[in-house]
């Protein structure tokens, strides 16, 4: 996400570069996200809480949704119908389709100095929004819902088609990363989060006072990574324990495909510990969400969010590890080089690159 698609209110990634240091210094991530802002939903009930929580977010609302539905229904000891579940199980799916056909069309060509196709993105956006249109009682604590939705799946499957698998977009971007000579951009090993079930999660926030592990997430002392990449070594997929950004890329290209094709469903979980307390996991178009509530007399008394940007984007992540094996010297190179991996990684907020001595909107 470039700068122009999120405001600065939600936060964003830091990335300074100082080409006089080492190669093991030269590169510093922050993410500056306010990962503790969700503590202005303390005192509020829960309705309230799953209504205006979304607002927050300017990227996939639609999983921030389900989270914080998903978290708020366990503590409050409520559930929705089964239409319900698939319902909200369809937006996650459209929503992931809509970001991908973005980060494909738009912020890749972006990224390499080539055309971008915003024309379909528009469409694509348009179907997602008159889905959640049709959708206001999946958006309520314990929803009903009379029907299930019509799926805008072909729809969607038609557009990919004919503008993403049937366009010059791919070829271009991969004949570009092959004339900069990028096909190693960025190679470095990869920790993808594993399947970690929900009462692992819960001890971690719960055991979490002061936000260290929300604002800078660690498994086991591992940085880890989320998103498509790490969803694909975790469904089985070779690789190298080591990658780059046209690995990055051709994982992006096959999530998009399988989400269309019915291969692949973005999961999402949710479970009570014990009574007032809720928990949920959202497999988001970046990776993992986690949410986290406590609730005394259906009023919120502490909330938490773990986005994957703070997984992606920790000071010793995945990026940092990447831009860690970027070698050249010349800072206009430097800036398109960083450029290029922060858009494979994908933040869910603006970023901004700085040179030592100089400040660069990237």
């Amino acid at each position: 996400m470039t700068p122009q698609q999120a405001a600065n209110p939600a936060g964003e990634v830091l990335i300074r570069i100082d080409p006089a240091q080492p190669l093991e210094r030269r590169f510093t991530v922050r993410s500056l996200r306010p990962v503790t802002a969700a503590k202005v939903f303390v005192g509020r009930s829960l309705a309230d809480t799953v209504d205006a929580l979304p607002r927050l977010y300017n990227v996939c609302g639609g999983a921030q949704a389900v989270a914080t539905l998903s978290a708020c229904e366990m503590a409050g000891d409520l559930t929705p119908d089964p239409r319900t579940v698939a319902a909200r199980s369809l937006l996650l799916r459209v929503e992931a389709i809509r970001e991908h056909i973005w980060r494909i069309l738009i912020d890749w060509p972006n990224a390499l100095g080539l055309p971008s196709d915003p024309a379909p993105v528009a469409t694509v956006m348009g179907i997602d929004r008159a889905l959640r249109e049709t959708l206001p009682g999946a958006f309520t604590l314990a929803g009903t819902l009379a029907t299930i939705p019509t799926s805008p799946l072909e729809s969607l499957r038609k557009i990919a088609t004919e503008h993403v698998f049937g366009s010059a977009t791919i070829a271009a971007i991969e004949d570009r990363i092959g004339a900069l000579g990028w096909q190693s951009l960025g190679r470095a090993p990869t920790h993808p989060l594993p399947n970690v079930d929900l009462a692992t999660w819960n001890a971690c926030l719960r055991d979490d006072p002061h936000g260290q592990f929300a604002a800078e997430p660690t498994l086991n002392a591992q940085c880890c990574e989320t998103g498509p990449l790490a969803r694909r070594a975790g469904r089985g997929s070779p690789g190298d324990s080591t990658v780059g950004l046209p690995e990055r890329w051709h994982a992006r290209l096959h999530e998009l495909a399988s989400l269309l094709n019915d291969e692949f469903t973005l999961s999402h979980m949710a479970w009570c510990p014990k009574p007032g307390h809720g928990i949920a996991t959202v497999e988001a178009a970046r990776g993992t969400l986690i949410h986290r509530v406590e609730q005394r007399n259906g009023r919120v008394t502490r909330y938490q969010i773990v986005a994957p940007t703070e997984w992606n984007f920790h000071p010793r992540g995945v990026l940092s590890q990447s831009l860690a094996a970027l070698d050249d010297t010349d800072p206009d190179t430097l800036m398109r080089q960083t450029r290029a991996l922060v858009t494979a990684i994908d933040p869910c907020v603006a970023y901004r690159v700085e040179f030592v001595g100089d400040a660069t909107d990237a």
